[in-house]
């Protein structure tokens, strides 16, 4: 298929970005399926922000980017871009 990849350098668990998921309230269901992940590991983390503040996070952590085509396999960070694509600084 003649691909090439950059892969992020904080990846899966070296990551501190979950798309949006670390910016709003969680879901419950996220605490009673991956506590470790969701309540220990998260400490400080989940912190509410408004959905233009989220937007703005996505937004800083998507020029990071090195590449025109991004592909994720996370449902939260498929949605934090899904929410800037539309942007004008974004595309």
């Amino acid at each position: 298929m003649n691909v090439d990849y950059v892969e992020a350098p904080e990846n899966r668990e070296n990551t501190e970005f979950c798309g949006a998921s670390l910016y709003r309230t969680q879901p419950v269901r996220n605490s009673k399926l991956a506590p470790k992940h969701y309540l220990t590991g998260a400490e400080g983390k989940l912190v509410p922000h408004t959905p233009e503040e989220q937007e703005q996070i996505m937004e800083e952590y998507c020029k990071s980017y090195t590449t025109s085509t991004v592909i994720c396999y996370c449902h939260y960070c498929l949605e934090g871009l899904f929410t800037i694509e539309s942007t004008s600084s974004f595309k």
